[in-house]
């Protein structure tokens, strides 16, 4: 997806089926939106984690971003020690 817009998935089991929660984020600063639209039946733990990975930087939990995330950590550690 892209960095305002994500899709969160929970699989189907024994206990419900599954369901889909795509949220857009808009605006900025304290005009910020969040719309959340489901594809399925979602419970409240679904929607508790939408608004919470809403309000985190999802950046480091990509494959990519994890890279970027450590090269920076490694680069200020170095930094400050030379220091």
């Amino acid at each position: 997806m892209s960095r305002k817009r994500f899709v969160l998935t929970r699989r189907a089991d024994d206990e419900g089926p599954g369901v889909a929660l795509t949220a857009k984020q808009s605006g900025l600063g304290g005009g910020r939106k969040l719309v959340v639209r489901t594809t399925g039946r979602a419970v409240a733990a679904d929607i508790a984690l939408v608004a919470l990975f809403a309000g985190v930087d999802r950046a480091p939990l990509t494959r990519g971003g994890a890279v970027r995330a450590a090269l920076g950590r490694s680069t200020r550690l170095l930094a400050e020690s030379q220091a």
